[in-house]
């Protein structure tokens, strides 16, 4: 949930510094504003229950491991003291993400200032931007790994911003490189994506070959950083080394090149509907007034390099900081579904850019000088509140006759949670009435499995059979106490999701199965996963 400030601005001149402070406590007191919003918002006003992935991250801080299946330990050990201090609570979950969020706010309205050369109203603007832009909010109430990738995106900006600066200048310095390793170093552990970030640094490298100034000196640094950044990356290694490369058999999934990602007979190879889809998410994510502003921002940057090498420098790093992987995902939407939020750190450095250009735009006679960047600023401001509060109370979408249809995925996704885990508890319950043991507890897809988890009273292990249903394996498959194929559950009483009664026979092996309340099955005498079973049979027969 965002607000906005709607800032004094006047004709000042940048080396007034009284007017810089007052624009520096305005940038930080809309910072601030905003997070004391979305803390009361998460504690008292949001209709939110936990998303799924949000449960199986919290999942995550209940088995911390050097790696996991999907992706590296960053979030389950940024949450975890979260979760430790403030309990198994949706604020504990999602606070981080709100904290982080007015990091990366703060963060950004000081890039902006440096790629503008000291006009302080450039902070502002990116401030506001970056707190009303749809995309950023949601990531700031909701907890998933674009949260911290965003602030480290940023934070690679900036260090790069001052690393390239000095390279031109001559004067490369080992520890402008080493920050970056480091940053990258701590994104790898949290999402495989930030090696795209890369490609802003080729692409900077290509476009300014001859301004560049290479040497052995440079030469060795880059070796030394890349040998820091590896490092972050050993935990990973180590730990897929030992379970046969998931993660990395995942990471290929998602880049389309096969991995675990199974391909289903019926899918439909649809190039052109997955670009629109990726395509359509982003606008409405970003909104086109805001779009259309780093659009013109690029545009002017790139028409005034000659004017001013080094602010030219600044707005040609924020460009390539943005551009490259935007280009790699819209690229790989013709090949494969790119999932909408994959892009979003990726824009973040062109709301600097944005700030920066409405900072040169703003004049004391705007409104009659320059009437279009006026109704532009005043587009992306309410197209931004409007959106942000839609996010942030969609529940009401549902009532509406137009918007009911195309919300219910959205509504199911963060509501009926807790009542399925009140159904599934009042199951366990009976279960251990009639049996006088206490069930275990399976879900069909890991997300369910978390979800009840994290909503059952006693927040019990809950089991995943996602692999025996055909679906990719998950962390599920791979922690101890969560893997079905241990021989401890052997006659185990076990609560099912009844959700999928007609298919639980034909994946999971038991003694009997009968129904017990409305939304849950009760299956007796555990055996096994039924294509192991069946596995195995075949191959003893075979002997």
């Amino acid at each position: 949930m965002s607000f906005v400030v709607k800032p004094t601005i006047r004709s000042i001149s940048v080396e007034d510094s009284a007017a810089k402070l007052v624009y520096q406590h305005a940038a930080a007191a809309i910072v601030l504003g905003v997070l004391a919003i979305r803390i009361c918002y998460m504690l008292w006003l949001s209709p939110w229950e936990l998303v799924g992935d949000e449960a199986y991250y919290w999942e995550w801080t209940r088995h911390l491991d050097w790696c996991y299946y999907e992706k590296g330990p960053g979030l389950a050990f940024l949450l975890a003291p979260f979760v430790k201090v403030l309990g198994n609570k949706e604020f504990a979950i999602r606070l981080p993400m709100a904290l982080l969020s007015a990091i990366t706010a703060w963060m950004l309205g000081r890039l902006a200032v440096s790629v503008n050369g000291g006009d302080e109203r450039a902070g502002i603007f990116a401030v506001i931007l970056f707190c009303v832009t749809p995309a950023f909010s949601a990531n700031a109430q909701l907890c998933t790994q674009d949260g911290p990738i965003i602030l480290i995106w940023t934070a690679l900006a900036a260090c790069g911003l001052q690393l390239i600066r000095r390279w031109e200048m001559g004067e490369p310095r080992l520890v402008d490189w080493l920050a970056m390793a480091f940053w990258l170093g701590v994104g790898f552990l949290f999402k495989q994506s930030i090696l795209l970030f890369g490609t802003s640094v080729v692409v900077y490298v290509i476009v300014r070959r001859r301004q560049l100034k290479w040497s052995g000196r440079v030469v060795l640094q880059i070796l030394v950083a890349g040998v820091l950044a590896m490092m972050f990356s050993l935990p990973m290694v180590l730990w897929n080394a030992r379970h046969g490369w998931p993660t990395l058999a995942h990471t290929l999934g998602h880049l389309g090149a096969g991995g675990d990602h199974e391909v289903d007979e019926k899918s439909v190879y649809s190039p052109v509907k997955w670009f629109f889809s990726l395509l359509g998410t982003e606008v409405g994510a970003f909104g086109p007034p805001l779009l259309l502003m780093m659009v013109l921002a690029c545009l002017a940057a790139i028409r005034m390099r000659k004017s001013d090498n080094g602010l030219w420098v600044a707005r040609l790093w924020m460009i390539c900081c943005a551009v490259p992987s935007i280009a790699f995902f819209t690229l790989l939407s013709l090949r494969k579904e790119v999932l909408g939020n994959w892009p979003f750190p990726s824009f973040v450095t062109l709301i600097a850019l944005a700030g920066d250009w409405l900072a040169r735009q703003w004049t004391l006679d705007l409104k009659k000088s320059r009437p279009n960047v006026a109704g532009l600023w005043k587009l992306t401001k309410w197209y931004g509140v409007i959106g942000c509060l839609v996010i942030a109370f969609p529940t009401w979408l549902g009532h509406l006759p137009i918007a009911k249809v195309g919300t219910q995925s959205l509504l199911a996704r963060m509501t009926g949670h807790r009542q399925h885990a009140a159904d599934i508890q009042h199951a366990r319950e009976v279960a251990r009435v009639q049996t006088g043991s206490e069930p275990m507890v399976v879900a069909r897809y890991y997300m369910v499995a978390a979800l009840d988890a994290f909503y059952l009273e006693d927040h019990p292990t809950v089991f995943c059979a996602g692999t025996a249903f055909g679906k990719r394996p998950t962390a599920y498959d791979f922690w101890d106490n969560t893997n079905l194929n241990q021989p401890a559950l052997r006659g185990r009483v076990a609560v099912l999701d009844r959700l999928v009664s007609r298919t639980w026979g034909d994946v999971l092996a038991f003694d009997q199965t009968s129904e017990i309340g409305s939304d849950a099955l009760l299956g007796t005498g555990f055996r096994g996963i039924r294509a192991k079973l069946d596995l195995n049979q075949g191959m003893i027969g075979k002997r």
